[in-house]
């Protein structure tokens, strides 16, 4: 029931409704499932008879439970999304470093942040087959000819 006072003491400041079955219990946001208290009788009132849905990090840790189970994801965002594409060319074809690909890529991304998008996009062993020697060179003096 949601009053406009406290149902203990009856002031009307700093109102809070409670649940009388929690949430992580399945209670429900139903009129018959609050209470209206004041934050102190509320503190109090969670206070009373400790219990695990009494504490607010207990109670927090199942919401984020039942969040995860629902699909919700937690945490910063990925960044750099746009550059995928062109990291995957850059490691898997061109055989590049993640130190020469920030570089090249010269857009305040650093060599770790590299590392962990290609851990992200899970290609550290799907690189193609490495050239070895693109292309040689003779040497004029002596007529060999040197693999670069």
């Amino acid at each position: 029931m949601k009053l406009d006072f406290c149902v203990l003491c009856g002031t009307t400041e700093n109102l809070h409704h409670h649940h009388v079955i929690p949430k992580a219990q399945s209670g429900t946001d139903d009129e018959d499932n609050f209470i209206t208290l004041c934050y102190d009788h509320h503190a109090m009132i969670h206070s009373i008879s400790p219990s695990k849905f009494n504490q607010m990090q207990v109670l927090a840790a199942i919401g984020r439970e039942s969040a995860m189970k629902r699909g919700v994801k937690f945490g910063k965002k990925p960044q750099y999304e746009h550059f995928y594409p062109q990291i995957i060319k850059m490691y898997c074809e061109e055989w590049k470093g993640y130190g020469t690909i920030a570089k090249e890529l010269g857009t305040g991304i650093s060599r770790q942040g590299v590392r962990s998008i290609v851990k992200r996009l899970d290609i550290k062993n799907k690189r193609n087959p490495k050239t070895l020697f693109k292309t040689y060179k003779q040497n004029k003096r002596t007529g060999q000819y040197k693999l670069f």
